[in-house]
């Protein structure tokens, strides 16, 4: 496999094992695994987001357990798409899933606040809405019958172009996007005026080569992991929307542990999870200083032209609130960013 030249150090994991299976076992000094969940994951082993779930989230879940739970995960999207995942977790197929921010949208709605076009200027702003409301989103998910381990990120996704730099607002009119999000990033690539053409994530690789299209919203770990530098040649880093990504399971899997087990994931949960996202957030950065260093074009916006793709981008806020989310939870998520902002 080919890799951009001086890669980030993450992406040398790749030359390891693409086995599809991972399963921890129970820590020295600990009492064997009596509980098995089963997970999916689009990620591939060893890729991005799989070596700190790998590094960080199970083996923190497994300690909350004192050892008593092994996990297996299908890497790889061998059990589909996010949606076909959250199918076979509602059949009893799967125990849980690591969503990528396209299956954390399709668990509620509601969910799709987080993911508003030029919401949140910042991770700090992130991670002061999390801590306000990683209540609120454990609710949502509980309400579809899951539950959420904890609030991580996906990135701060950029604008990836194959021939055409977007720079401006008129060049989104004068490319194509495919879209994988659903409705929220259908009606945003709707207002800035480009041609949006839906399919699953898993057919972006190759319709992107094949020149369906000429561009894509997404996270630089994954352009990245599916080599897709190779045909997107240029890269926008506005933080035209910002993307969770949330680990679940069921109902049934989580009463399976104790309530003192359960107690323990509640408590410490927090800790791990600003880990794994001070992590990855760096890894995200690496991924696209190799792009570039490989030959991709940064692109830059000027603060003028900005502001003006924000107020177009901005406008379907109000439009699909008690459309797509609440107006309550939309209002609660402007609160604490304001309640930020002003400190």
């Amino acid at each position: 496999m080919v890799f951009p030249s001086r890669c980030c150090s993450i992406f040398l994991l790749i030359l390891l094992s693409w086995g599809f299976v991972f399963v921890p076992v129970g820590m020295a000094g600990q009492a064997e695994p009596e509980i098995l969940w089963k997970l999916a994951c689009l990620a591939p082993k060893n890729v991005g987001y799989a070596v700190r779930v790998q590094e960080i989230l199970i083996p923190e879940v497994q300690k909350a357990t004192q050892g008593k739970l092994a996990v297996k995960v299908y890497w790889g999207g061998v059990m589909g798409n996010d949606e076909e995942a959250l199918k076979k977790m509602r059949v009893g197929q799967l125990h849980g899933a690591g969503l990528s921010g396209e299956g954390t949208f399709k668990l509620s709605d509601e969910i799709s606040v987080l993911g508003l076009p030029f919401l949140f200027n910042s991770y700090e702003e992130v991670d002061y809405v999390r801590e306000h409301m990683t209540d609120t989103f454990d609710a949502i998910v509980e309400g579809q019958g899951l539950k959420l381990l904890t609030w991580l990120d996906q990135d701060f996704d950029q604008i990836y172009t194959a021939n055409k730099p977007v720079a401006t607002l008129d060049d989104f009119s004068r490319s194509s996007f495919i879209t994988w999000f659903g409705p929220l990033e259908g009606r945003l690539l709707e207002t800035m005026g480009t041609t949006a053409m839906p399919m699953s994530v898993m057919e972006i690789p190759s319709s992107l080569r094949s020149k369906v299209a000429e561009g894509v919203i997404a996270p630089s770990i994954w352009v990245l992991g599916t080599q897709l530098y190779s045909t997107l040649h240029h890269v926008n880093t506005m933080k035209i929307r910002y993307v969770p990504a949330f680990p679940v399971v069921t109902i049934k899997a989580w009463n399976m542990l104790s309530e003192t087990q359960k107690d323990t994931i509640h408590k410490e949960r927090g800790a791990w999870t600003n880990t794994f996202n001070k992590l990855t957030r760096k890894d995200t950065e690496k991924c696209i200083q190799a792009m570039v260093e490989y030959g991709m074009v940064l692109t830059r916006t000027q603060p003028g032209e900005l502001k003006r793709i924000k107020a177009q981008a901005v406008g379907i806020w109000e439009p699909l609130a008690g459309e797509l989310y609440s107006e309550e939870i939309l209002e609660q998520v402007q609160a604490h960013l304001s309640e930020f902002r002003c400190q």
